[in-house]
């Protein structure tokens, strides 16, 4: 479980660092300084813990099965946050399309 709760508090921590970045700032720059700014806060060892328990949680079928849950929560907040910084609504199309895409490159990065 401490895979899933290391992504619910990361993704809590961005999304609480985006909305204190910058205002003005269009959603993409935000969510980039935000995620910038968590990730070089970790040490090697946290960045290390962390891949671990990603690797964790898609290896144990127990944690691998509560991933879709997280994600789901983690996916509607920064929706959430996308629509809100770019003024849009979060049931808008390019606000989820450009979720899916944040959320593809966070996995991309998480695994390498």
């Amino acid at each position: 479980m401490s895979g899933i709760r290391s992504l619910r508090a990361h993704t809590a921590l961005i999304v609480h660092v985006t909305y204190v970045v910058v205002p003005g700032l269009g959603p993409i720059p935000a969510f980039r300084g935000a995620v910038r700014e968590v990730f070089e806060g970790l040490t090697e060892a946290e960045l290390a813990d962390m891949r671990e328990r990603m690797e964790l949680a898609l290896a144990v079928p127990e944690l691998h099965a509560a991933v879709p849950d997280q994600f789901s929560q983690a996916i509607r907040q920064v929706t959430e946050l996308i629509a809100e910084r770019a003024g849009r609504d979060a049931h808008d199309l390019a606000v989820r399309t450009l979720t899916g895409a944040v959320f593809g490159v966070m996995i991309s990065a998480e695994l390498h």
